[in-house]
Protein backbone atom coordinates (compact mmCIF):
# COMPACT_ATOMS: atom_id res chain seq x y z
CA UNK A 1 0.00 0.00 0.00
CA UNK A 2 3.26 2.48 -0.50
CA UNK A 3 3.29 4.92 -3.40
CA UNK A 4 5.54 8.18 -4.13
CA UNK A 5 4.05 11.41 -3.35
CA UNK A 6 3.70 13.84 -6.03
CA UNK A 7 6.94 16.11 -6.55
CA UNK A 8 8.89 14.51 -3.82
CA UNK A 9 10.96 11.32 -3.30
CA UNK A 10 8.98 10.17 -0.59
CA UNK A 11 6.73 6.94 -0.12
CA UNK A 12 3.55 7.50 2.03
CA UNK A 13 1.38 5.22 2.81
CA UNK A 14 -2.30 5.42 0.20
CA UNK A 15 -4.68 5.79 3.37
CA UNK A 16 -2.12 8.94 4.87
CA UNK A 17 -2.88 10.52 1.44
CA UNK A 18 -6.66 10.39 1.68
CA UNK A 19 -9.04 12.78 3.60
CA UNK A 20 -10.78 11.61 6.61
CA UNK A 21 -14.29 11.71 5.03
CA UNK A 22 -13.06 9.30 2.31
CA UNK A 23 -11.59 6.58 4.47
CA UNK A 24 -15.20 6.61 6.58
CA UNK A 25 -16.56 5.84 2.99
CA UNK A 26 -14.34 3.19 2.34
CA UNK A 27 -14.18 1.60 5.16
CA UNK A 28 -18.48 1.84 5.45
CA UNK A 29 -18.52 -0.85 2.79
CA UNK A 30 -16.80 -3.16 5.00
CA UNK A 31 -18.20 -5.57 7.26
CA UNK A 32 -17.23 -6.42 10.82
CA UNK A 33 -15.17 -9.52 9.72
CA UNK A 34 -12.99 -7.21 7.17
CA UNK A 35 -12.90 -4.30 9.92
CA UNK A 36 -11.47 -7.39 12.67
CA UNK A 37 -8.95 -8.45 10.30
CA UNK A 38 -7.76 -5.30 8.88
CA UNK A 39 -6.91 -4.45 12.79
CA UNK A 40 -3.81 -6.62 12.44
CA UNK A 41 -2.05 -5.78 9.15
CA UNK A 42 -0.56 -2.25 10.11
CA UNK A 43 -0.83 -0.19 12.66
CA UNK A 44 -2.50 2.68 10.63
CA UNK A 45 -5.33 0.21 9.34
CA UNK A 46 -5.83 -0.36 13.23
CA UNK A 47 -6.31 2.92 13.92
CA UNK A 48 -8.33 3.98 11.07
CA UNK A 49 -10.29 0.49 11.32
CA UNK A 50 -11.16 1.37 15.54
CA UNK A 51 -11.80 4.78 14.45
CA UNK A 52 -14.75 3.32 12.20
CA UNK A 53 -15.85 0.86 14.83
CA UNK A 54 -16.38 3.30 17.41
CA UNK A 55 -18.70 5.42 14.74
CA UNK A 56 -20.71 2.52 13.92
CA UNK A 57 -24.67 2.57 15.22
CA UNK A 58 -24.84 -1.50 14.40
CA UNK A 59 -22.90 -4.03 14.66
CA UNK A 60 -23.78 -6.96 12.85
CA UNK A 61 -21.91 -9.69 14.00
CA UNK A 62 -23.84 -12.14 12.46
CA UNK A 63 -21.75 -11.55 9.48
CA UNK A 64 -19.13 -14.35 11.33
CA UNK A 65 -21.12 -16.95 10.01
CA UNK A 66 -22.57 -15.76 6.39
CA UNK A 67 -19.80 -17.61 4.90
CA UNK A 68 -19.47 -21.10 3.49
CA UNK A 69 -18.28 -23.36 0.60
CA UNK A 70 -19.14 -22.61 -2.49
CA UNK A 71 -21.90 -24.86 -4.25
CA UNK A 72 -19.24 -24.54 -7.38
CA UNK A 73 -16.26 -25.45 -5.94
CA UNK A 74 -16.03 -26.99 -2.34
CA UNK A 75 -12.46 -25.84 -1.95
CA UNK A 76 -13.37 -22.42 -2.16
CA UNK A 77 -15.58 -20.36 0.19
CA UNK A 78 -18.23 -17.38 -0.22
CA UNK A 79 -20.23 -14.72 1.26
CA UNK A 80 -23.80 -14.41 1.98
CA UNK A 81 -23.83 -12.46 -1.59
CA UNK A 82 -21.51 -15.21 -3.46
CA UNK A 83 -18.48 -13.01 -3.30
CA UNK A 84 -15.27 -15.17 -3.10
CA UNK A 85 -13.50 -14.60 0.44
CA UNK A 86 -10.62 -16.15 1.11
CA UNK A 87 -11.26 -18.17 4.75
CA UNK A 88 -14.47 -19.12 7.07
CA UNK A 89 -14.67 -17.76 10.70
CA UNK A 90 -13.92 -20.77 12.91
CA UNK A 91 -16.94 -21.05 15.35
CA UNK A 92 -14.45 -21.24 18.31
CA UNK A 93 -13.13 -17.28 17.18
CA UNK A 94 -16.59 -16.45 17.82
CA UNK A 95 -16.31 -15.41 21.54
CA UNK A 96 -12.74 -13.95 20.77
CA UNK A 97 -13.99 -11.68 17.32
CA UNK A 98 -16.94 -9.89 19.09
CA UNK A 99 -15.32 -9.58 22.43
CA UNK A 100 -12.37 -7.83 20.76
CA UNK A 101 -14.60 -5.59 18.97
CA UNK A 102 -16.55 -4.19 21.59
CA UNK A 103 -13.20 -3.70 23.94
CA UNK A 104 -12.27 -1.81 20.70
CA UNK A 105 -14.65 0.77 20.59
CA UNK A 106 -14.45 0.75 24.64
CA UNK A 107 -10.99 1.82 24.55
CA UNK A 108 -11.94 4.53 21.90
CA UNK A 109 -14.27 6.30 24.69
CA UNK A 110 -12.60 10.02 24.75
CA UNK A 111 -13.56 10.48 28.23
CA UNK A 112 -16.33 9.65 31.44
CA UNK A 113 -18.96 11.54 29.69
CA UNK A 114 -18.85 10.35 26.05
CA UNK A 115 -21.30 9.08 24.50
CA UNK A 116 -21.26 5.22 22.79
CA UNK A 117 -22.66 5.87 19.36
CA UNK A 118 -24.02 1.73 19.03
CA UNK A 119 -27.52 1.62 19.18
CA UNK A 120 -27.97 -1.77 18.08
CA UNK A 121 -25.87 -5.55 18.40
CA UNK A 122 -27.01 -8.34 16.56
CA UNK A 123 -25.50 -11.10 17.24
CA UNK A 124 -28.27 -14.21 15.53
CA UNK A 125 -26.92 -17.65 15.07
CA UNK A 126 -23.71 -17.49 17.01
CA UNK A 127 -24.13 -20.60 18.79
CA UNK A 128 -20.66 -20.89 20.20
CA UNK A 129 -20.74 -17.31 21.77
CA UNK A 130 -20.83 -17.89 25.56
CA UNK A 131 -19.98 -13.86 26.66
CA UNK A 132 -20.02 -10.93 25.54
CA UNK A 133 -18.47 -7.63 26.37
CA UNK A 134 -21.41 -5.20 27.41
CA UNK A 135 -19.84 -2.10 29.16
CA UNK A 136 -22.01 0.34 30.79
CA UNK A 137 -20.45 2.83 28.25
CA UNK A 138 -21.73 0.28 25.32
CA UNK A 139 -24.94 -0.15 26.42
CA UNK A 140 -25.50 3.68 27.33
CA UNK A 141 -27.59 4.85 23.55
CA UNK A 142 -28.23 1.03 22.66
CA UNK A 143 -31.82 0.34 21.41
CA UNK A 144 -31.91 -3.12 19.92
CA UNK A 145 -30.18 -5.92 21.25
CA UNK A 146 -30.60 -9.36 19.65
CA UNK A 147 -28.82 -12.72 20.42
CA UNK A 148 -31.31 -14.72 18.42
CA UNK A 149 -30.38 -18.64 18.41
CA UNK A 150 -27.08 -17.75 20.99
CA UNK A 151 -27.36 -21.22 22.39
CA UNK A 152 -24.03 -21.32 24.36
CA UNK A 153 -24.70 -17.64 25.78
CA UNK A 154 -24.23 -18.12 29.61
CA UNK A 155 -26.21 -16.87 32.36
CA UNK A 156 -25.21 -13.59 34.17
CA UNK A 157 -23.73 -12.37 30.76
CA UNK A 158 -26.43 -9.99 30.25
CA UNK A 159 -26.39 -8.60 33.26
CA UNK A 160 -24.79 -5.57 32.59
CA UNK A 161 -28.13 -4.22 31.04
CA UNK A 162 -29.27 -3.58 34.50
CA UNK A 163 -29.14 -0.33 34.65
CA UNK A 164 -31.61 2.76 35.15
CA UNK A 165 -30.93 4.69 32.14
CA UNK A 166 -31.53 1.68 30.01
CA UNK A 167 -32.51 3.35 26.37
CA UNK A 168 -33.51 -0.39 25.46
CA UNK A 169 -36.82 -1.10 23.56
CA UNK A 170 -36.09 -4.50 21.36
CA UNK A 171 -34.10 -7.63 23.23
CA UNK A 172 -34.49 -10.70 21.43
CA UNK A 173 -33.60 -13.82 22.89
CA UNK A 174 -35.28 -16.72 21.61
CA UNK A 175 -33.33 -19.94 21.37
CA UNK A 176 -31.13 -18.66 24.34
CA UNK A 177 -31.57 -21.54 26.44
CA UNK A 178 -29.13 -20.91 29.33
CA UNK A 179 -30.34 -17.60 30.34
CA UNK A 180 -32.63 -18.63 33.63
CA UNK A 181 -35.75 -17.23 34.19
CA UNK A 182 -35.01 -15.27 37.46
CA UNK A 183 -32.34 -13.46 35.77
CA UNK A 184 -35.29 -12.51 33.20
CA UNK A 185 -37.69 -11.31 35.73
CA UNK A 186 -34.66 -9.41 37.11
CA UNK A 187 -33.28 -7.81 33.62
CA UNK A 188 -36.94 -6.83 33.22
CA UNK A 189 -37.21 -4.44 36.69
CA UNK A 190 -34.74 -2.49 34.56
CA UNK A 191 -35.92 -2.06 30.99
CA UNK A 192 -38.88 0.11 31.64
CA UNK A 193 -38.48 1.21 27.85
CA UNK A 194 -38.75 -2.04 26.74
CA UNK A 195 -41.68 -2.72 23.33
CA UNK A 196 -40.38 -6.00 21.94
CA UNK A 197 -39.74 -9.27 24.41
CA UNK A 198 -39.22 -12.35 22.73
CA UNK A 199 -38.45 -15.20 24.44
CA UNK A 200 -39.13 -18.03 21.96
CA UNK A 201 -37.65 -21.57 22.74
CA UNK A 202 -35.48 -19.89 25.97
CA UNK A 203 -34.68 -21.38 28.89
CA UNK A 204 -37.68 -24.15 29.80
CA UNK A 205 -37.28 -22.48 33.41
CA UNK A 206 -39.49 -19.75 32.62
CA UNK A 207 -43.32 -20.17 34.14
CA UNK A 208 -46.21 -18.13 35.27
CA UNK A 209 -44.37 -16.15 37.75
CA UNK A 210 -41.73 -15.68 35.44
CA UNK A 211 -44.59 -13.87 32.91
CA UNK A 212 -46.16 -12.24 36.02
CA UNK A 213 -43.34 -10.59 36.85
CA UNK A 214 -41.98 -9.17 32.90
CA UNK A 215 -45.99 -8.04 32.45
CA UNK A 216 -45.90 -5.96 36.09
CA UNK A 217 -42.26 -4.78 35.09
CA UNK A 218 -43.04 -4.03 31.73
CA UNK A 219 -46.42 -2.91 30.93
CA UNK A 220 -46.49 -1.19 27.98
CA UNK A 221 -44.49 -4.24 25.89
CA UNK A 222 -46.39 -4.17 22.24
CA UNK A 223 -44.86 -7.80 21.25
CA UNK A 224 -44.58 -10.87 23.45
CA UNK A 225 -43.11 -14.32 22.35
CA UNK A 226 -43.26 -17.10 24.46
CA UNK A 227 -43.25 -19.91 21.77
CA UNK A 228 -42.62 -23.30 22.97
CA UNK A 229 -42.40 -22.65 26.40
CA UNK A 230 -43.75 -25.96 27.87
CA UNK A 231 -44.31 -24.80 32.23
CA UNK A 232 -46.24 -21.50 30.58
CA UNK A 233 -50.06 -22.17 31.15
CA UNK A 234 -53.46 -20.52 31.06
CA UNK A 235 -52.73 -18.64 33.87
CA UNK A 236 -50.03 -16.55 31.61
CA UNK A 237 -52.23 -15.61 28.96
CA UNK A 238 -55.11 -14.41 31.73
CA UNK A 239 -52.60 -12.16 32.91
CA UNK A 240 -51.00 -11.65 29.98
CA UNK A 241 -54.85 -9.92 28.63
CA UNK A 242 -54.84 -8.21 31.74
CA UNK A 243 -52.01 -6.60 32.17
CA UNK A 244 -50.17 -5.71 28.18
CA UNK A 245 -53.28 -3.27 27.00
CA UNK A 246 -50.74 -2.70 24.66
CA UNK A 247 -50.13 -5.47 22.97
CA UNK A 248 -49.91 -5.66 19.38
CA UNK A 249 -48.20 -9.15 18.95
CA UNK A 250 -48.76 -12.59 20.61
CA UNK A 251 -46.72 -16.06 20.03
CA UNK A 252 -48.13 -18.54 22.24
CA UNK A 253 -47.14 -22.03 19.53
CA UNK A 254 -46.36 -24.47 21.14
CA UNK A 255 -47.00 -23.93 24.52
CA UNK A 256 -48.12 -27.60 25.82
CA UNK A 257 -49.92 -26.61 29.09
CA UNK A 258 -51.81 -23.71 27.43
CA UNK A 259 -55.64 -24.72 26.73
CA UNK A 260 -56.86 -20.75 26.39
CA UNK A 261 -58.82 -22.03 29.04
CA UNK A 262 -59.31 -18.30 29.65
CA UNK A 263 -61.49 -17.32 26.81
CA UNK A 264 -63.60 -20.00 27.48
CA UNK A 265 -64.83 -18.63 30.29
CA UNK A 266 -66.89 -16.63 27.21
CA UNK A 267 -68.67 -19.59 26.11
CA UNK A 268 -71.84 -19.04 27.76
CA UNK A 269 -71.91 -15.58 27.15
CA UNK A 270 -71.22 -16.06 23.30
CA UNK A 271 -73.05 -18.70 22.79
CA UNK A 272 -76.35 -16.61 24.00
CA UNK A 273 -75.09 -13.77 21.88
CA UNK A 274 -75.43 -15.68 18.41
CA UNK A 275 -79.18 -16.66 19.95
CA UNK A 276 -79.95 -12.91 19.28
CA UNK A 277 -78.94 -13.00 16.00
CA UNK A 278 -76.75 -14.21 12.75
CA UNK A 279 -73.06 -13.01 12.67
CA UNK A 280 -74.11 -10.20 10.04
CA UNK A 281 -76.45 -8.53 12.40
CA UNK A 282 -73.91 -8.98 15.18
CA UNK A 283 -71.71 -7.22 13.98
CA UNK A 284 -73.60 -4.46 12.37
CA UNK A 285 -74.98 -3.83 15.93
CA UNK A 286 -71.78 -3.85 17.30
CA UNK A 287 -70.42 -1.06 14.26
CA UNK A 288 -73.37 1.09 14.92
CA UNK A 289 -72.96 1.66 18.41
CA UNK A 290 -76.37 0.13 19.70
CA UNK A 291 -76.93 0.38 23.44
CA UNK A 292 -77.73 -3.36 23.64
CA UNK A 293 -77.38 -5.29 26.97
CA UNK A 294 -76.26 -8.44 25.27
CA UNK A 295 -73.36 -6.77 24.24
CA UNK A 296 -72.33 -5.73 27.71
CA UNK A 297 -69.93 -8.29 28.46
CA UNK A 298 -67.09 -7.26 25.54
CA UNK A 299 -66.65 -3.40 27.24
CA UNK A 300 -66.02 -5.74 30.87
CA UNK A 301 -62.63 -4.76 31.88
CA UNK A 302 -62.26 -7.85 33.69
CA UNK A 303 -62.39 -10.09 30.74
CA UNK A 304 -61.60 -7.83 27.58
CA UNK A 305 -58.44 -9.00 26.03
CA UNK A 306 -55.92 -6.61 24.54
CA UNK A 307 -58.18 -4.39 21.99
CA UNK A 308 -54.94 -3.60 20.12
CA UNK A 309 -53.86 -7.11 19.30
CA UNK A 310 -53.38 -7.70 15.46
CA UNK A 311 -50.82 -10.91 15.38
CA UNK A 312 -51.90 -13.97 17.28
CA UNK A 313 -50.15 -16.83 16.94
CA UNK A 314 -52.19 -19.54 19.11
CA UNK A 315 -51.06 -22.71 16.93
CA UNK A 316 -50.75 -25.71 19.51
CA UNK A 317 -49.23 -28.11 16.41
CA UNK A 318 -50.27 -31.47 15.12
CA UNK A 319 -49.50 -33.57 18.14
CA UNK A 320 -52.01 -30.89 20.67
CA UNK A 321 -55.26 -31.25 19.50
CA UNK A 322 -58.04 -29.43 21.42
CA UNK A 323 -56.23 -25.71 21.06
CA UNK A 324 -58.59 -22.31 21.12
CA UNK A 325 -62.61 -23.32 22.51
CA UNK A 326 -65.69 -22.85 20.63
CA UNK A 327 -66.25 -19.08 20.55
CA UNK A 328 -63.07 -17.78 21.99
CA UNK A 329 -61.96 -16.70 18.02
CA UNK A 330 -65.35 -14.43 17.65
CA UNK A 331 -64.64 -12.88 20.93
CA UNK A 332 -61.77 -12.31 20.47
CA UNK A 333 -62.15 -10.65 17.12
CA UNK A 334 -64.77 -8.50 18.82
CA UNK A 335 -62.82 -7.63 21.42
CA UNK A 336 -60.15 -6.29 19.41
CA UNK A 337 -62.34 -4.21 17.46
CA UNK A 338 -61.52 -5.73 13.85
CA UNK A 339 -57.88 -4.97 14.43
CA UNK A 340 -56.49 -8.63 13.77
CA UNK A 341 -54.43 -8.97 10.89
CA UNK A 342 -52.51 -12.30 11.20
CA UNK A 343 -54.32 -14.87 12.96
CA UNK A 344 -52.65 -18.73 13.66
CA UNK A 345 -55.31 -20.95 15.28
CA UNK A 346 -54.26 -24.31 14.20
CA UNK A 347 -55.15 -27.75 15.60
CA UNK A 348 -57.94 -26.06 17.17
CA UNK A 349 -60.33 -28.54 16.71
CA UNK A 350 -62.87 -26.95 18.69
CA UNK A 351 -63.18 -23.75 16.75
CA UNK A 352 -66.23 -23.48 14.94
CA UNK A 353 -68.02 -21.60 11.89
CA UNK A 354 -69.39 -18.97 13.97
CA UNK A 355 -65.71 -18.26 14.98
CA UNK A 356 -64.45 -17.82 11.57
CA UNK A 357 -67.21 -15.94 9.95
CA UNK A 358 -67.11 -13.01 13.26
CA UNK A 359 -63.12 -13.19 12.36
CA UNK A 360 -63.93 -12.03 9.00
CA UNK A 361 -67.15 -10.27 9.13
CA UNK A 362 -64.95 -7.55 11.94
CA UNK A 363 -61.36 -8.02 10.59
CA UNK A 364 -62.30 -7.50 7.21
CA UNK A 365 -60.49 -4.67 6.42
CA UNK A 366 -57.09 -6.07 8.20
CA UNK A 367 -56.83 -9.18 8.54
CA UNK A 368 -54.03 -10.70 5.72
CA UNK A 369 -52.93 -14.50 7.09
CA UNK A 370 -55.33 -17.05 8.43
CA UNK A 371 -53.78 -20.37 9.34
CA UNK A 372 -56.31 -23.12 10.69
CA UNK A 373 -54.66 -26.49 9.93
CA UNK A 374 -56.68 -29.39 11.61
CA UNK A 375 -59.64 -27.80 12.71
CA UNK A 376 -62.04 -30.58 12.43
CA UNK A 377 -65.01 -28.72 12.91
CA UNK A 378 -65.05 -25.66 9.93
CA UNK A 379 -67.17 -26.55 6.85
CA UNK A 380 -67.40 -25.05 3.65
CA UNK A 381 -69.93 -22.22 5.49
CA UNK A 382 -66.82 -20.38 6.66
CA UNK A 383 -65.23 -20.79 4.00
CA UNK A 384 -67.62 -18.72 1.62
CA UNK A 385 -67.67 -15.76 4.11
CA UNK A 386 -63.81 -15.96 3.58
CA UNK A 387 -64.77 -15.70 -0.43
CA UNK A 388 -67.00 -12.73 0.51
CA UNK A 389 -64.84 -10.72 2.68
CA UNK A 390 -61.62 -11.89 2.63
CA UNK A 391 -60.60 -8.51 0.53
CA UNK A 392 -56.80 -8.60 1.84
CA UNK A 393 -56.50 -12.17 2.66
CA UNK A 394 -53.46 -13.62 0.76
CA UNK A 395 -52.28 -16.71 3.07
CA UNK A 396 -54.52 -19.01 3.96
CA UNK A 397 -54.12 -22.57 5.28
CA UNK A 398 -56.76 -24.99 6.04
CA UNK A 399 -54.85 -28.09 5.77
CA UNK A 400 -56.70 -31.67 7.59
CA UNK A 401 -60.22 -29.62 8.01
CA UNK A 402 -61.16 -32.94 6.39
CA UNK A 403 -64.75 -31.37 6.36
CA UNK A 404 -64.25 -29.07 3.41
CA UNK A 405 -65.41 -30.06 -0.18
CA UNK A 406 -65.12 -28.71 -3.29
CA UNK A 407 -67.30 -26.19 -2.35
CA UNK A 408 -65.59 -24.81 -0.05
CA UNK A 409 -62.56 -24.72 -2.43
CA UNK A 410 -64.83 -23.06 -4.79
CA UNK A 411 -65.38 -20.81 -2.61
CA UNK A 412 -61.83 -19.53 -1.69
CA UNK A 413 -61.11 -18.77 -5.14
CA UNK A 414 -63.51 -15.77 -5.14
CA UNK A 415 -60.55 -14.62 -2.56
CA UNK A 416 -58.64 -13.39 -5.45
CA UNK A 417 -55.83 -11.58 -3.59
CA UNK A 418 -54.64 -15.05 -1.79
CA UNK A 419 -50.95 -15.68 -3.06
CA UNK A 420 -50.37 -18.77 -0.61
CA UNK A 421 -53.06 -21.38 -0.29
CA UNK A 422 -52.06 -24.60 1.70
CA UNK A 423 -55.09 -27.10 1.26
CA UNK A 424 -53.48 -30.65 1.90
CA UNK A 425 -54.86 -33.93 3.75
CA UNK A 426 -58.34 -33.10 2.33
CA UNK A 427 -59.84 -36.31 0.61
CA UNK A 428 -63.23 -34.99 -0.75
CA UNK A 429 -61.27 -32.14 -2.93
CA UNK A 430 -61.70 -33.31 -6.57
CA UNK A 431 -60.51 -31.60 -9.77
CA UNK A 432 -63.76 -29.43 -9.94
CA UNK A 433 -62.73 -28.14 -6.84
CA UNK A 434 -59.03 -27.83 -7.67
CA UNK A 435 -59.77 -26.15 -11.31
CA UNK A 436 -61.50 -23.56 -9.96
CA UNK A 437 -58.31 -22.19 -8.22
CA UNK A 438 -57.21 -20.94 -11.27
CA UNK A 439 -58.73 -17.95 -10.78
CA UNK A 440 -56.26 -16.63 -8.20
CA UNK A 441 -53.68 -15.28 -10.55
CA UNK A 442 -51.33 -13.83 -7.54
CA UNK A 443 -51.39 -17.69 -6.50
CA UNK A 444 -47.24 -18.42 -5.35
CA UNK A 445 -47.25 -20.98 -3.46
CA UNK A 446 -49.76 -24.07 -3.76
CA UNK A 447 -50.15 -27.12 -1.47
CA UNK A 448 -52.25 -30.16 -2.62
CA UNK A 449 -50.33 -32.69 -0.77
CA UNK A 450 -52.19 -35.94 0.08
CA UNK A 451 -54.96 -35.08 -2.00
CA UNK A 452 -55.42 -38.53 -3.20
CA UNK A 453 -58.89 -37.80 -5.65
CA UNK A 454 -57.00 -35.08 -7.86
CA UNK A 455 -55.66 -35.30 -11.38
CA UNK A 456 -52.53 -34.35 -13.23
CA UNK A 457 -55.56 -32.98 -16.03
CA UNK A 458 -56.62 -30.39 -13.04
CA UNK A 459 -53.12 -29.44 -12.04
CA UNK A 460 -52.31 -28.90 -15.21
CA UNK A 461 -55.20 -26.30 -15.54
CA UNK A 462 -54.03 -24.53 -12.54
CA UNK A 463 -50.30 -24.16 -13.68
CA UNK A 464 -51.59 -23.01 -17.07
CA UNK A 465 -53.72 -20.24 -15.28
CA UNK A 466 -51.63 -19.58 -12.38
CA UNK A 467 -48.59 -17.64 -14.25
CA UNK A 468 -46.85 -16.70 -11.11
CA UNK A 469 -46.55 -19.80 -9.13
CA UNK A 470 -43.54 -20.42 -7.64
CA UNK A 471 -44.20 -23.37 -5.26
CA UNK A 472 -46.68 -26.49 -5.94
CA UNK A 473 -46.30 -29.38 -3.78
CA UNK A 474 -48.64 -32.74 -5.25
CA UNK A 475 -46.96 -35.57 -3.20
CA UNK A 476 -49.09 -38.42 -3.12
CA UNK A 477 -51.62 -37.44 -5.22
CA UNK A 478 -52.81 -38.69 -8.85
CA UNK A 479 -50.84 -36.58 -10.59
CA UNK A 480 -47.92 -38.68 -13.51
CA UNK A 481 -45.09 -37.07 -14.59
CA UNK A 482 -45.43 -38.74 -17.90
CA UNK A 483 -49.13 -36.74 -18.90
CA UNK A 484 -47.23 -33.35 -17.91
CA UNK A 485 -45.93 -32.09 -21.13
CA UNK A 486 -45.18 -28.53 -21.37
CA UNK A 487 -41.78 -28.63 -20.07
CA UNK A 488 -41.39 -24.62 -19.92
CA UNK A 489 -44.73 -24.23 -17.14
CA UNK A 490 -42.22 -27.69 -15.53
CA UNK A 491 -39.48 -26.14 -15.00
CA UNK A 492 -40.87 -22.43 -14.21
CA UNK A 493 -41.86 -24.18 -10.82
CA UNK A 494 -39.14 -24.22 -8.38
CA UNK A 495 -40.69 -26.82 -6.57
CA UNK A 496 -42.41 -29.89 -8.33
CA UNK A 497 -43.62 -33.06 -7.09
CA UNK A 498 -41.44 -32.71 -3.97
CA UNK A 499 -37.77 -32.34 -6.26
CA UNK A 500 -36.36 -29.10 -6.74
CA UNK A 501 -36.31 -29.24 -10.65
CA UNK A 502 -34.25 -26.94 -12.21
CA UNK A 503 -31.25 -24.88 -10.23
CA UNK A 504 -30.59 -23.01 -13.43
CA UNK A 505 -33.87 -20.76 -13.04
CA UNK A 506 -33.49 -19.48 -9.89
CA UNK A 507 -35.00 -16.59 -8.80
CA UNK A 508 -33.42 -13.42 -7.49
CA UNK A 509 -35.77 -12.88 -4.62
CA UNK A 510 -34.92 -15.39 -2.44
CA UNK A 511 -38.38 -16.08 -1.90
CA UNK A 512 -38.12 -18.51 -5.02
CA UNK A 513 -34.85 -20.23 -4.08
CA UNK A 514 -36.34 -20.91 -0.79
CA UNK A 515 -40.01 -21.82 -1.19
CA UNK A 516 -40.58 -24.10 0.59
CA UNK A 517 -40.54 -22.33 3.78
CA UNK A 518 -37.78 -24.66 5.46
CA UNK A 519 -34.57 -22.89 4.37
CA UNK A 520 -32.82 -23.78 7.45
CA UNK A 521 -33.91 -27.81 6.96
CA UNK A 522 -33.28 -27.84 3.56
CA UNK A 523 -29.51 -26.61 3.50
CA UNK A 524 -29.88 -23.36 2.11
CA UNK A 525 -27.53 -20.97 2.80
CA UNK A 526 -27.61 -17.79 5.10
CA UNK A 527 -28.16 -14.49 3.57
CA UNK A 528 -29.00 -10.78 4.40
CA UNK A 529 -32.21 -9.83 5.43
CA UNK A 530 -33.52 -6.77 4.97
CA UNK A 531 -36.63 -5.36 7.05
CA UNK A 532 -38.78 -2.48 5.70
CA UNK A 533 -40.82 0.36 8.43
CA UNK A 534 -43.49 1.66 6.48
CA UNK A 535 -44.14 -1.96 4.76
CA UNK A 536 -44.35 -3.21 8.63
CA UNK A 537 -42.16 -6.16 7.64
CA UNK A 538 -40.17 -6.21 10.92
CA UNK A 539 -38.54 -8.69 12.98
CA UNK A 540 -40.67 -7.99 16.00
CA UNK A 541 -43.20 -9.56 13.65
CA UNK A 542 -40.60 -12.46 11.95
CA UNK A 543 -40.95 -11.09 8.82
CA UNK A 544 -38.22 -9.95 6.53
CA UNK A 545 -37.07 -9.37 2.49
CA UNK A 546 -34.22 -9.84 0.56
CA UNK A 547 -31.78 -7.56 -1.21
CA UNK A 548 -33.13 -7.83 -4.51
CA UNK A 549 -36.71 -6.91 -3.44
CA UNK A 550 -34.43 -3.80 -1.37
CA UNK A 551 -33.70 -2.93 -4.60
CA UNK A 552 -36.31 -3.44 -6.44
CA UNK A 553 -39.80 -3.04 -4.95
CA UNK A 554 -38.67 -1.06 -1.50
CA UNK A 555 -36.14 1.23 -3.15
CA UNK A 556 -38.23 4.53 -2.58
CA UNK A 557 -39.60 3.42 0.93
CA UNK A 558 -38.74 4.84 4.33
CA UNK A 559 -37.04 3.06 7.03
CA UNK A 560 -34.80 0.26 5.13
CA UNK A 561 -32.34 -1.23 7.22
CA UNK A 562 -29.98 -4.68 7.83
CA UNK A 563 -31.18 -7.06 10.30
CA UNK A 564 -29.07 -10.17 10.10
CA UNK A 565 -27.51 -12.51 7.95
CA UNK A 566 -29.47 -15.90 9.04
CA UNK A 567 -32.01 -18.68 6.93
CA UNK A 568 -34.74 -16.61 6.36
CA UNK A 569 -37.56 -16.40 3.33
CA UNK A 570 -38.26 -13.48 1.51
CA UNK A 571 -42.09 -11.66 2.38
CA UNK A 572 -42.05 -9.40 -0.19
CA UNK A 573 -43.76 -11.38 -2.61
CA UNK A 574 -47.27 -12.56 -0.05
CA UNK A 575 -47.43 -9.09 -0.05
CA UNK A 576 -48.34 -8.71 3.70
CA UNK A 577 -48.17 -5.29 3.87
CA UNK A 578 -47.02 -3.86 0.90
CA UNK A 579 -50.25 -3.76 -1.47
CA UNK A 580 -48.50 -4.23 -4.65
CA UNK A 581 -47.12 -7.08 -6.37
CA UNK A 582 -43.57 -8.23 -6.22
CA UNK A 583 -41.35 -6.87 -8.92
CA UNK A 584 -39.07 -9.98 -8.66
CA UNK A 585 -41.05 -12.78 -8.64
CA UNK A 586 -43.06 -11.23 -11.88
CA UNK A 587 -39.92 -10.71 -13.58
CA UNK A 588 -38.87 -14.15 -13.40
CA UNK A 589 -42.72 -15.45 -14.32
CA UNK A 590 -43.38 -13.42 -17.47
Amino acid sequence: MKRQREDTHENANDFEALAVDTIDIIFSFLDVVELFCLRYTSILFRDVSSSHLSKKKEMIFSQLVGRVKSQDDATKYVDYDDNPVPYLIPKNKQNYIVNSILETIERSRRDRTSSCALERIECNNLMQLERIHLSEYICRNLKVVDFTNCKSLMAGSLSLLEHSDSKIEELYLDGCKRISAEEIARLTKFLNRLRVLHLGGCSQSLNDATVEAICKNLPHLESIDLMGLNKIADRSVQIIFSHLTNLKYLNIDYCERIRLGYLSQHFILMEALFETGTAEEIVDRIRTGDNDTSLGFLQNDEIVVCKGLQVANLSFGSSLRGGCPAYSLAYLSLSTFGQLKEVNVSSSSKIVDDDIKILLLTCRDALVSLEMRCCDNLTDESLSYIGKYGRKLTILDISACFKISNQGIENVSKCTTLTSLKVSSNSLITDIGVISLGNLKNLLVLDLKNCVNITSYAIGIVIHNCKHLVELDVRNTGFKASEFSNIEMKQRINFFNGKRCCKAIRSKCSFQETSMRHAAKDGIRTRRMYHCTQCNLLPKYGRGICLSCVEKCHSNHEGIFLGSITYFYCDCALLLESGSTCLCIKETNE
